[in-house]
């Protein structure tokens, strides 16, 4: 647990590797559990998250494109959800008692364009996680 972000101890130098690290040494909470949080909201919520996206390029293959709501779903739900398909972009202070870790998704086009968000409390549970895409 937790008192405020910056028990955290992090640096700017610090690499994925390093954040996990600390994280998983003051919380109790490793990448592998929040990203499977955000496979199990794929899986869960794949329709609201179609609302936003109208092609996939798998690993930023553009001969590949998938156009088609069914081929999308299945992408999401076969590769997508892969914890090595997801990307640590950062971790803020969301508030005073929670944090924000932003993943992006390395399988959807350039790895830009869909995101994985989990808040997590101070103590080191997971209040909330979810993914978005963009057109």
């Amino acid at each position: 647990m937790i008192e405020s972000f910056k028990d955290l101890d992090l640096t700017k130098e610090d690499e994925a590797e390093d954040i996990e690290k600390k994280v998983k040494e003051k919380l109790g909470l490793s990448f592998r559990v929040m990203c499977e949080r955000l496979s199990d909201y794929i899986n869960d919520n794949v329709d609201l998250i179609m609302e936003d996206m109208i092609n996939i390029a798998p690993y930023e293959d553009y001969d590949l494109l998938i156009e088609d709501a069914d081929g999308m779903v299945e992408f999401l739900k076969t590769e997508v959800v892969k914890e090595e398909n997801w990307k640590l972009e950062g971790v803020k202070s969301m508030n005073e008692q929670a944090l924000q870790f932003q993943f992006a998704s390395t399988a959807v086009d350039d790895g830009e364009t869909f995101k994985g968000f989990v808040v997590v409390s101070f103590a080191g549970k997971i209040q909330h996680a979810f993914c978005q895409g963009e057109c």
